[in-house]
């Protein structure tokens, strides 16, 4: 028993002595940031506590939440390094998939207009060899309005897709996950 209180004493001195060294040693003082105080450009990691800015020259730009960066429109993501997304350039005249994962050719406008809405695959999955904006009907929401509102309202109140996976071997896009949420009649 005696050893035992022996050894936890000299483990605690050990490790109190290096504590202690540290704090006296790093001089460093950290200011400590709030979301709100982030300048435009920002985002908040909530690992430092701190603003960050996305690099533009690596293809970066704050996602909508601002807790994150994400590819520009016209870059893929490939993977991921230090904890943020590796993003390589389409191209002339291309732009990035809606998963985000290809780039395909956009013809005359690379952007659709609110009322309608990005089809870059078709009904298997597969790459177009172009994209194309699809036009929302007046009475109708667009699939962006959709999608939304399934995410942010209908998950609120309990409803989950219990089989809707994203994966390498099936990409998803808001309009796969339109077609999913038409099957359910939810709406």
């Amino acid at each position: 028993m005696f050893c035992f209180v022996k050894k936890n004493v000299f483990y605690s001195l050990i490790y109190n002595i290096n504590f202690i060294q540290i704090a006296v040693t790093n001089k460093e003082v950290f200011e400590l940031s709030q979301p709100s105080k982030c300048k435009n450009d920002e985002y908040f990691d909530t690992v430092s506590f701190s603003c960050v800015q996305c690099d533009a020259n690596k293809n970066l730009q704050l996602s909508a939440d601002r807790l994150r960066c994400i590819c520009n429109r016209f870059s893929k993501k490939i993977g991921f390094k230090d904890g943020y997304p590796v993003c390589i350039p389409c191209g002339n005249n291309a732009i990035v998939t809606i998963d985000g994962n290809d780039c395909v050719p956009c013809n005359a406008m690379c952007k659709c207009a609110t009322n309608e809405v990005q089809i870059d695959r078709n009904s298997s999955g597969t790459l177009l060899d172009a994209m194309y904006c699809l036009p929302c009907n007046t009475n109708e929401i667009s699939n962006w309005q959709l999608v939304r509102k399934f995410f942010f309202v209908d998950n609120i109140s309990g409803f989950k897709i219990s089989n809707f996976t994203t994966s390498k071997a099936r990409k998803v896009d808001e309009l796969s996950i339109l077609r999913y949420i038409k099957t359910l009649n939810i709406m």
